[in-house]
């Protein structure tokens, strides 16, 4: 099934659907014009002129597998105590243009934003999930710039996904340690976030998952993003999967956070 079928099937909540709340022409969004996100909006602009036919799909939901080997070697016991579909896709942009059909995921910018897609990528293409079979098609970023955003998705019809995804990612990382070391931010970044006494029940609880979900996906990117690598296979350890998977089971282990069970018992403030 091409990329743009697996996508058009999500039904968006104008129709009662709840995987996402838009999916059609980008053009006929009406929440563009009120995008308070000048970047998005900007780079969204340029896409919709130059190409009236993209569609997008916003806030689609997902799932984490349980059956995925990955995430079992991950074992972050906490994110399979999650409810529904705690992952959340904000933007992803869709085009068939001359035989090819293409898909961007987009994050807001944020300093930790590109990890984040790069995991949610992981987390959608990922063996059995609905992109599975179309990861050729798909490529994910976060960015603080309106023509880079809109550049990528020009490149998608003139370049592999692979290579434009890599040429992306080497803007933001040298190699993989200092990945780590990005991803160690980020880690503190979200355990900064942790729900203040004050907040009610439901933004406790939105929080709490937010951050479970976010230190997910930063141990994901570290245990794919190791096993992706063939230098490190061959370097480290001579071409030994077993002794790769160890290790990168072991980066992934080493990202810090905090109990979903610490976070509920947070005292919260008590209000006449």
């Amino acid at each position: 099934m091409a990329i743009c079928t697996v996508l058009e099937q999500k039904a968006d909540s104008r129709s009662g659907g709840r995987d996402c709340s838009y999916n059609g022409f980008l053009r006929d969004w009406p929440l563009l014009e009120e995008l308070q996100d000048s970047v998005l909006k900007a780079a969204f602009t340029v896409i919709m002129n130059a190409e009236p036919e993209t569609r997008i799909c916003t806030d689609m939901r997902g799932r984490i597998s349980r059956d995925t080997v990955s995430n079992q070697i991950i074992c972050y016991k906490d994110v399979f105590k999650l409810s529904g579909r705690p992952l959340k896709y904000p933007y992803i942009l869709y085009l068939a243009k001359d035989g090819q059909e293409k898909a961007m995921l987009v994050l807001p910018w944020s300093e930790d934003g590109y990890l984040y897609a790069k995991g949610m990528y992981y987390c959608l293409t990922e063996p059995a999930a609905d992109f599975s079979t179309v990861k050729n098609d798909l490529i994910a970023l976060c960015e603080n710039d309106a023509d880079r955003i809109s550049r990528a998705f020009s490149d998608l019809f003139t370049m592999k996904a692979g290579p434009l995804q890599r040429r992306l990612d080497s803007d933001r990382f040298a190699d993989y340690e200092a990945l780590k070391e990005d991803v160690y931010r980020a880690a503190e970044r979200t355990a900064e976030r942790i729900p203040a006494p004050a907040m009610n029940d439901r933004a406790r609880s939105e929080r709490i998952t937010d951050c479970v979900v976010c230190w997910f996906l930063l141990k994901k990117v570290l245990y794919v993003l190791y096993m992706m690598n063939k230098e490190i296979l061959a370097r480290e350890h001579e071409g030994n999967i077993r002794q790769q998977r160890y290790a990168a089971k072991q980066n992934a282990d080493s990202v810090r956070f905090v109990s979903l069970r610490d976070m509920w018992e947070i005292p919260q403030e008590k209000h006449e």
